[in-house]
């Protein structure tokens, strides 16, 4: 959708808009049928590619977690061969076991929304420009919250807040905490400025007399910030650092 929000003489403001929505389910997979406890036939799941009749393909499949398991739940935490410091996986059906019986359907890896915004204002010979997406929905895996992908001991890593005994957290997993057979799935979503510019062109009597037929001046900002409120390592986009870039930028036309 796009709009000319003012039209005069001196000044224009144009705004440009879009939103998508997507959604996914199983219909079929293999068509193998067996009997459920009231003797129907129903398909059965893609346990191991984690595909489900009815869910969506890219739905996260997995053990929901409940924070960190703290020094005095360490009797609790044995049962589940787990000590402080551990993630804290809900047993669903409290069987005292970790199986895929108590694995839940947590949510998609794919946005259910994306929604894209810009604004162009020109006033006289200035020119300014912001583009804004933003990806709502979905999760992604966060699997350096486990504390246990990194050698503490050998090397220089970035500043994350670890549990320890004296930094009690349900956030981050101590150091080489237990990190197999589980994923730590945080909610991704985000609004992302992408791009910001101001330009100026040059009036044509400043550029008559250098014989130059156009000029403009430009500042640009690409990805100067993203709100993730819900996201608490690099990007939440590429799961990895993405830098911001500053830029004055001329054009010149002779």
């Amino acid at each position: 959708m796009n709009s000319t929000n003012i039209q005069k003489k001196d000044l224009t403001w144009t705004t440009g808009f879009s939103l998508s929505h997507n959604k996914n389910e199983i219909k079929h997979l293999f068509f193998n049928y067996k009997e459920d406890e009231n003797g129907n036939l129903v398909e059965v799941d893609d346990i191991a590619n984690g595909w489900f009749i009815g869910e969506d393909i890219n739905a996260v499949w997995d053990y929901q977690l409940n924070g960190i398991w703290q020094e005095e739940e360490t009797d609790a935490a044995k049962v589940y061969s787990r000590f402080a410091g551990d993630w804290k996986q809900v047993d669903q059906n409290d069987d005292k076991l970790y199986t895929n019986d108590d694995k839940v359907i947590q949510g998609s890896t794919q946005p259910k929304v994306r929604l894209t915004f810009r604004n162009d204002v020109t006033w006289k010979n200035f020119e300014f420009a912001i583009k804004m997406y933003s990806y709502i929905g979905m999760l992604q895996e966060n699997n350096h919250r486990k504390s246990s992908d990194v050698f503490y001991d050998r090397g220089a890593q970035l500043n994350v807040p670890y549990w320890t005994p004296e930094n009690r957290n349900n956030e981050w997993a101590g150091i080489e905490s237990y990190a197999t057979g589980f994923t730590v799935w945080d909610k991704a979503s985000f609004v992302r400025f992408d791009n910001i510019s101001l330009s100026y062109n040059v009036p044509q009597s400043l550029l008559q007399k250098a014989k130059i037929v156009n000029a403009k001046i430009s500042l640009i900002a690409q990805n100067p910030f993203v709100y993730a409120p819900n996201w608490g390592w690099m990007d939440p986009e590429i799961r990895n650092f993405a830098p911001s870039n500053y830029s004055i930028k001329l054009n010149l036309t002779l």
